[in-house]
């Protein structure tokens, strides 16, 4: 039952705020995270009908921005612990640098990854 109360209060958030205010929260959320190694500024984009997102960012000791794509992800919910949890898993992945796409299909495609439930409600 508390199940079926979140997925309607996700799919209500969903109709109501559109992606454009979601790419700025979850813009911040990316920011706080990577901000040890972040160079500038970021560039996210986040379709949620789609379930895509796309990044583009410069990273500390890199000439040029680098370009991750998430084609396909999917949030998960896990009701077995006592608050429950929220994880993001990325289907297909992509990146402008062939050696860091490579790292992210071995180890970030398909595993799942917390996600805070103030940001889960978003994607």
């Amino acid at each position: 039952m508390l199940l079926n109360q979140l997925k309607k209060s996700i799919e209500y958030i969903d109709m109501i705020i559109p992606d454009s205010l979601k790419k700025i929260y979850i813009s911040s959320f990316i920011k706080k995270q990577l901000s040890d190694i972040i160079d500038g500024d970021l560039n996210f984009d986040l379709d949620t009908k789609e379930k895509s997102a796309s990044l583009e960012i410069k990273l500390i000791g890199e000439e040029d921005p680098i370009e991750v794509s998430v084609e396909k992800y999917e949030i998960l919910f896990d009701k077995k612990s006592y608050e429950g949890t929220y994880f993001i898993k990325a289907k297909k992945l992509s990146c402008s640098k062939e050696w860091m796409e490579g790292l992210l299909n071995r180890f970030v495609k398909n595993q799942k990854i917390p996600i805070p439930e103030e940001y889960a409600v978003f994607l």
